[in-house]
């Protein structure tokens, strides 16, 4: 069995995680590894009733709270985690970071762990996402790009089909150019080599800039549906698909766009 680690980042949210601590806890010895849930400067009393609900749900040594003391943003908490289970004992040998929105229900993470097992060079796998209805949320998907955004932008279809971030044809198990940073996976060795999450992303775009640069230094990105795990997709934000998107999600696209593509992508 691969050693797993999971991290988890609470921000003003602590209700939802309470919620996934509980769906760990009913998965009782079957749960790989070790839980990392990071307080990440909610200024609320978070931490309390984070302890409480470790408590109440029996996880004490297998949960370890760890305060990262500020809101440095949703990439920064997961470092701060990651940091902690890579101190832990055993080393972990991956790295899963989960929403605080998700629930792990009945979840098989056989399919998505044995990637790991079978294909030394594949370095991120994402499971698939469940609604809040039961239905399915495609996890994984291409690239943004600037004819991307033109497609999503115009409603264009047809040929242009391929330049779409997401599409029917992506929901099977195999490579992919990202996945939902909501049921991330990725090798102990391939989060140190790249130096984790770049934290100039704020929230949002954080996962697409991690997988982007873990096939660039060589290592495979691979959607895995039939491991699936219950995203309330939303719930800890507020941003929602029928929505006006805030300003930090389009500061971090343009973050992306300029990082990936260079000025000249972000104009177009």
């Amino acid at each position: 069995m691969v050693v797993v680690s999971t991290i988890i980042v609470n921000y003003r949210s602590v209700a939802l995680v309470r919620d996934l601590l509980g769906s760990i806890a009913a998965r009782d010895s079957a749960w790989p590894g070790r839980v990392y849930v990071v307080e990440n400067g909610s200024g609320d009393d978070s931490l309390v009733v984070l302890g409480a609900a470790v408590e109440e749900f029996g996880l004490s040594g297998r949960v370890e709270i760890v305060d990262a003391g500020r809101n440095g943003g949703f990439g920064a908490g997961n470092n701060v985690g990651a940091a902690a289970a890579l101190r832990g004992t055993p080393r972990p040998e991956v790295l899963w970071f989960l929403n605080p929105d998700t629930l792990v229900g009945e979840a098989d993470l056989a399919p998505a762990l044995a990637w790991f097992e079978r294909e030394p060079r594949v370095g991120v796998v994402g499971t698939g996402l469940i609604n809040g209805d039961g239905g399915r949320d495609l996890g994984g998907h291409r690239d943004p790009s600037p004819m991307g955004e033109f497609v999503r932008g115009a409603g264009a279809f047809g040929v242009l089909r391929r330049f779409s971030t997401s599409g029917p044809e992506l929901d099977r198990p195999g490579p992919v150019d990202w996945v939902s940073g909501a049921s991330l996976m990725i090798r102990s060795e391939v989060f140190e080599q790249l130096g984790g999450f770049d934290e100039g992303f704020f929230l949002y775009f954080e996962e697409v800039d991690l997988c982007r640069r873990a096939r660039d230094a060589g290592w495979g990105v691979w959607y895995e549906p039939r491991t699936a795990v219950v995203h309330l997709e939303g719930q800890t934000t507020g941003v929602q698909k029928a929505k006006a998107r805030p300003r930090y999600w389009y500061e971090s696209r343009r973050r992306f766009f300029v990082k990936h593509y260079g000025v000249a992508g972000l104009a177009a």
